[in-house]
């Protein structure tokens, strides 16, 4: 009697001890078991980084956008792909097109023109579902971005542009730096910035321009340049792009400034850029 009850007590102890080798309840599965764990989720501006199906927009069935890091960021259509960039923190959003192939660009068409009205008034992001809701300065939803898609590779373009961007550490780091304003700054109203300004020193022929809609149109003193703008409320500041000559000149490097600087801020009535490293880039005054 004592053997078979010590031969069911070693037998209950090596069934336990052999579940205990497998996955729990509520674990992550063995990746070398052919069911990798998901990859968490990312946040804030990271959150943008993927191919997205363009919904509830003008745009036909299939458009695909495709947002990666280092501000790179292109639309797909049948007719080819339209090239631009974006930038984001908060949950503030931007992006302009400046250029592309295949049937959608023409050389020579203007910038402004490229950029569709929906992409226009994107000024943020919010969650929607499963989806991304980009929103305009008022909040409205302007388009809806379902994740996942397949831009369709035409004559001239790279397959390697289509593919889902990957994500290093070292974007992570930039896209998640603290927006806090340095010491000595004070958050600017957004309405305070519309208006000229022109460099504290030096340049005297550059400026930059915020307009109320978000356009902004500026000079290093040589070489023109526009884009889109935003600004939070705690000093968080946002612009992009486009191309530009590049004539040499001794003005200010005002729209370097601009695409730079994750943050603004006053100082005895001075415009005060920073960047995403806390380090001052440029300073204005209005004109």
């Amino acid at each position: 009697m004592r053997f078979r009850i010590a031969l069911a007590t070693a037998l209950v102890l090596t069934l336990a001890a052999c579940a205990g080798d497998g996955p729990q309840s509520g674990s992550q599965a063995d990746p070398e078991a052919g069911a990798p764990a998901p990859p968490a989720a990312e946040g804030g501006p990271l959150a943008l980084i993927g191919l997205w199906t363009v919904e509830d927009t003008d745009e036909k069935p299939g458009t695909v956008l495709r947002i990666a890091p280092k501000k790179q960021l292109s639309l797909w259509r049948d007719c080819g792909t339209l090239n631009g960039a974006w930038a984001g923190a908060d949950n503030l959003f931007l992006a302009t097109l400046h250029g592309g192939s295949g049937g959608c660009f023409a050389n020579g068409e203007p910038p402004a023109q490229l950029t569709p009205g929906w992409l226009l008034r994107a000024n943020g992001y919010k969650p929607d579902g499963a989806a991304l809701a980009l929103v305009d300065q008022a909040g409205a939803v302007v388009a809806r971005l379902v994740a996942g898609g397949k831009p369709k590779v035409t004559d001239g373009v790279s397959p390697e542009e289509a593919e889902p961007p990957v994500v290093t550490d070292e974007d992570r780091a930039a896209l998640s730096a603290d927006t806090t304003l340095p010491a000595g700054l004070a958050a600017v109203d957004r309405n305070a910035l519309v208006g000229r300004w022109v460099p504290v020193s030096g340049g005297a022929t550059a400026f930059v321009a915020f307009q109320a809609d978000g356009v902004w149109t500026g000079s290093d003193g040589c070489n023109g340049n526009g884009g889109r703008w935003a600004a939070g409320p705690q000093g968080t500041f946002l612009a992009t792009g486009g191309p530009s000559t590049l004539m040499a000149c001794d003005g200010a490097a005002v729209p370097t400034w601009l695409s730079t600087a994750a943050q603004a801020g006053l100082a005895d009535g001075q415009l005060v850029l920073v960047d995403a490293a806390g380090t001052e880039v440029g300073r204005l005054r209005k004109s």
